[in-house]
């Protein structure tokens, strides 16, 4: 999906009788509040897709991003932390990163490193589709997908970070 229709779909959601080219997948959230998740992840990823070139800094998406998405995020780690996390990370079962992957926060430039368009990561696999609300505690995102399985920790982290819980 390029990166106009990307924003479309944000703000509007598909067309009458737009479809996929490549399928779609829909990521379930507990909340609430799911209408004010939609709302926060929504006002997040506009400020992302609107930024993508020249690519911003460290600094300059502290100041862009709202500051409740900055104050979710991890703190940053450095060069030796990062190490010792790994090495942790490679010494849990498969359960226990699974758990990690529901429960740690992401720092802010590892978030925005899977947007990145001149990384490998830029390629984040999914695109937002469409969004909405089930009911009064349930809410869900409709996203486009290159194929399965696809790298999906940057989106469940904005759900967290926007106040949901996503059911696996």
């Amino acid at each position: 999906m390029d990166l106009q229709s990307e924003k479309r779909h944000i703000t509007k959601g598909p067309d009458p009788g737009e479809r996929s080219r490549s399928g779609t997948d829909r990521l379930t959230f507990h909340s609430s509040q799911p209408a004010e998740v939609l709302e926060r992840a929504r006002a997040v990823l506009q400020v992302v897709l609107d930024h993508q070139a020249p690519w911003p800094t460290d600094d300059e998406w502290r100041i862009m991003l709202p500051a409740w998405f900055v104050r979710a995020c991890a703190p940053e780690q450095t060069q030796e932390e990062g190490q010792r996390w790994l090495e942790h990370w490679r010494s849990l079962s498969p359960e226990l990163k699974a758990e990690e992957d529901r429960t740690k926060a992401w720092s802010l430039t590892n978030w925005v490193y899977w947007f990145d368009p001149q990384t490998d990561a830029g390629n984040r696999g999914w695109f937002w589709w469409d969004a909405g609300v089930y009911d009064s505690s349930t809410g869900w995102v409709e996203i486009e997908v290159d194929g399965h399985p696809y790298p999906s920790g940057d989106l469940r982290w904005l759900l967290r970070a926007c106040g949901g819980v996503p059911v696996d």
